[in-house]
């Protein structure tokens, strides 16, 4: 059962399994959020005020210095696997949609445009805007078109050439950042009572927060033997083509 209520933020508990941190930057973001618009969403908590959903804005909450806010009680213990699917889907289940890039690019740069605080509340500044457009391929040159019989499938795909711009490999350090990876395995392994099963799926999800350097990617490929080249392909860290280090 479920009860609508509301509630002083600092009544509320965290989570002691709660496995995502909540840097100041995001809380900025949520802050300017509530600011602006108020809460249109619950936290969710249990019958003891332990938070399920919402860790974030609770905290925005007490940055705001409000006394009240909306609540979402739902009649179950913290420690019941009930309340633990509930804290992993909030954090999780999110993680599976899939953005269109060009979509989000264009609704950005409206809210950027329109708006007196730019992007503040949306979770992107301007550097995080200008990586997305960096981000967003190319369109393809339209396809001629060669009447009614063409097969389209056999449009030619022109790939890069990979070219060595300095006499030396990056070293492997600099192709990617795993310090959020990290973060979120020390975190996963420091929680106890964890089930074997879902610890695999949390800490192979966690790699999903690596980021990639393209650019030394690129140019650690260029001077790499072919079997590494073939592997890096492979693994999708550059275009699959014919051209490889002699």
């Amino acid at each position: 059962m479920v009860t609508q209520s509301v509630a002083n933020p600092g009544e509320l508990k965290p989570h002691p399994k709660n496995y995502r941190n909540h840097p100041p930057t995001q809380i900025d973001h949520i802050a300017a959020s509530i600011r602006e618009h108020g809460f249109y969403r619950n936290v969710v908590v249990t019958s003891d005020y332990t938070i399920l959903a919402g860790h974030g804005q609770t905290l925005a909450a007490q940055q705001l210095g409000l006394t009240e806010i909306p609540i979402a009680i739902v009649d179950i213990k913290p420690g019941s696997p009930q309340a633990l699917k509930i804290l992993a889907a909030d954090n999780t289940l999110q993680d599976f949609a899939i953005d269109d890039l060009d979509a989000l690019a264009s609704l950005l740069e409206t809210v950027d445009a329109g708006s007196p605080d730019g992007l503040l509340g949306t979770g992107y500044d301007d550097d995080a805007l200008a990586d997305l457009f960096g981000s967003i391929p190319d369109a393809p040159p339209p396809e001629p078109d060669d009447g009614p019989d063409r097969l389209k499938f056999n449009r030619t795909v022109e790939a890069p050439i990979y070219e060595p711009t300095r006499p030396e490999p990056p070293p492997i350090t600099e192709l990617a950042d795993p310090t959020r990876t990290d973060e979120l395995i020390t975190s996963i392994e420091d929680t106890p009572d964890i089930p074997p099963d879902v610890k695999q799926f949390l800490i192979a999800a966690a790699a999903r927060h690596t980021t990639f350097k393209f650019d030394a990617i690129a140019e650690y490929y260029a001077h790499a033997e072919p079997e590494i080249q073939r592997l890096m392909e492979d693994s999708a860290l550059v275009i699959r083509e014919t051209h490889r280090k002699p």
